[in-house]
């Protein structure tokens, strides 16, 4: 996690750590961490996802809902014409 923090401190993406969780709550920085870093974390990925392409703020409870729409994804997971989240952003929007 410390290593995972320094990186994304190095990259001005996130911005706090505190105990065992690391982040920021600025948007544009969140969209440069889905395309600089990407992810694994499927339930990161669909919570991403639905508020980029859909404006949809999921809670955590409600990612259930969503598995099936996200089942053939290939990770890791990037924004970019290279990736996953190219392919998913032009059949979801």
């Amino acid at each position: 996690m410390n290593q995972v923090y320094y990186i994304t401190k190095k990259l001005n993406i996130f911005s706090h750590k505190f105990n065992n969780e690391i982040g920021t709550n600025s948007w544009p920085n969140i969209i440069k961490f889905f395309k600089e870093v990407g992810s694994s974390n499927l339930s990161r990925i669909i919570r991403f996802n639905e508020c980029y392409v859909n404006k949809k703020h999921l809670y955590k409870e409600e990612i259930l809902r969503y598995i099936n729409l996200y089942k053939d994804i290939k990770l890791p997971f990037k924004l970019g014409p290279w990736s996953s989240g190219y392919e998913l952003q032009g059949k979801q929007s």
